[in-house]
């Protein structure tokens, strides 16, 4: 069964309340104490333990964060001092009950109850008005198009527009009775008639379809099909499609009841909960590895190559969302230029560029850097933007997605990533590109946490190697 995924930012929300408890705690600690480390002295290392299992326990009871961009100021405060009160009191009950407390417990966790509350609210707020910010620049959240008749058009678009709850935002309209291209209805534009829809779905960033349209119309539902063969959710107005077996939940969106499709099994909570937690974890020590790399092989590039040391570009993420990569600059200033002179001896057949012996990476230390995967590091800085992933599919230039055909584009149905299944199965003997396509799809239907782990480990030991090597 489909159901949909938490967003990156409900998991951006539940690793910033945690830090902001043991903070909290820590801080407590200081205050009341003057010096030390609580986690030193054993039973407030307990008592740090057991605040992480309560937290969780009721983070999963309470689902804290489930409507967390509907509240306003004030209702977001109430929240954070209701779930930092259930944390707090749980705690008092456990070392009531267990007997459990020391001559000065009382005094620092009553200072962590108030403390917790307003770095928690803090954070919160930070974090949401961030996440606004980039939704409003037209970056952020799910983008959904809506498929319609030109009857329902104003209504629909209305009712979509004014459900928005800070996850997905509505970025055109297909009208499939009439061609209304360059019109806008209520400040939405109109994107395609239904002659080219589906071109113009394959070449723009679209994590979702909306289709209100009559259920079983035959060539709304061979559109769903090919939204469905490209990675692309599809949810139906009055659930009723006859597709093809795919992962189907009925639920709803903006107030509809929709039946929800996607070709790709996902799990409810847990294991797209861990897999952000890991990639935040390991974008923050990956950032740290990237700025003493940058001042070790920094100097080196400049010299070798005067301009900057780091090269950024941009690249197709999740669904045909844009963004800039970031790497160690390991080529001359031209390269990018100089790419059409040596497409001729591309080495990759399909919609890859890649060539052993290139002559545009800076002799000496470029090359080092690429032997080495230190070019890379910078990519840390995309994964704890969420950008990328640590493990996921290689992320296409534009040209190489402007080339992509429909079955190409489901590689793209999860967020990139900086190792993956390709790098992983001998990635310098791979030459053909279906094959890493097929690898690529492999992985995302195939796709657990512990497949995630698995790859990681297995990247390590090849870069240990220096085995592998683009």
């Amino acid at each position: 069964m489909y159901k949909r995924r938490p967003e990156r930012w409900q998991v951006d929300f539940l690793v910033l309340d945690f830090v902001s408890m043991h903070l909290s705690f820590f801080l407590a600690y200081r205050i009341r104490q003057g010096s030390g480390l609580p986690y030193a002295d054993p039973f407030y290392r307990n008592v740090a333990i057991m605040l992480s299992l309560l937290y969780l326990t009721t983070v999963w009871l309470t689902r804290n964060h489930q409507d967390i961009f509907q509240r306003g100021y004030g209702l977001e405060f109430l929240a954070c001092a209701r779930h930092v009160t259930y944390i707090a009191g749980l705690l008092f009950m456990y070392l009531f009950l267990t007997q459990n407390s020391a001559e000065d417990s009382r005094a620092v966790l009553l200072l962590m109850w108030g403390i917790q509350i307003c770095l928690t609210y803090l954070f919160r707020v930070v974090c949401k008005t961030a996440v606004k910010k980039k939704l409003a620049s037209g970056t952020g959240g799910h983008s959904l198009i809506l498929l319609t008749t030109g009857k329902r058009a104003e209504q629909m678009v209305r009712s979509l527009k004014g459900h928005r709850h800070g996850t997905w935002r509505l970025t055109g309209v297909a009208i499939l009775d009439g061609d209304w291209r360059d019109e806008r209805i209520h400040g939405i534009p109109v994107i395609s008639s239904r002659d080219n829809i589906l071109e113009w779905i394959r070449r723009n960033w679209v994590d979702e379809v909306f289709l209100d349209t009559p259920v079983n119309h035959r060539e709304t539902s061979e559109i769903a099909e090919r939204c469905l063969e490209m990675g692309i959710t599809v949810h139906q107005n009055l659930a009723g499609m006859n597709l093809k077996p795919h992962y189907q939940s009925v639920e709803h969106l903006a107030g509809y009841t929709v039946l929800s499709v996607n070709d790709i099994r996902m799990e409810v909570i847990r294991q797209p909960v861990l897999k952000r937690i890991l990639d935040i974890c390991g974008g923050l020590a990956g950032c740290m590895i990237a700025a003493a790399a940058a001042v070790c092989v920094g100097p080196f590039i400049y010299l070798r190559s005067p301009g900057p040391i780091f090269f950024r570009q941009t690249r197709v993420g999740k669904n045909g969302k844009v963004f800039e990569i970031y790497k160690f600059r390991s080529m001359y200033l031209d390269a990018e230029e100089r790419k059409s002179e040596l497409m001729e001896q591309n080495e990759m057949s399909g919609l890859m560029f890649k060539l052993e012996n290139d002559p545009r990476i800076i002799k000496g230390i470029g090359r080092f850097i690429r032997r080495t995967s230190i070019d890379e590091l910078p990519q840390f800085w995309n994964v704890l933007k969420g950008d990328m992933s640590l493990v996921g599919t290689r992320p296409p230039t534009v040209d190489e997605w402007e080339q992509y055909q429909p079955r190409h584009r489901k590689r793209l149905a999860v967020k990139p990533g900086m190792t993956g299944m390709w790098q992983v199965s001998g990635r310098s003997d791979i030459t053909d590109f279906e094959e890493v396509v097929n690898l690529d799809i492999k992985y995302i239907l195939n796709w657990s946490f512990y497949l995630d782990v698995k790859i990681l480990l297995k990247t390590v030991f090849i870069v240990l190697r220096r085995s592998g090597a683009a």
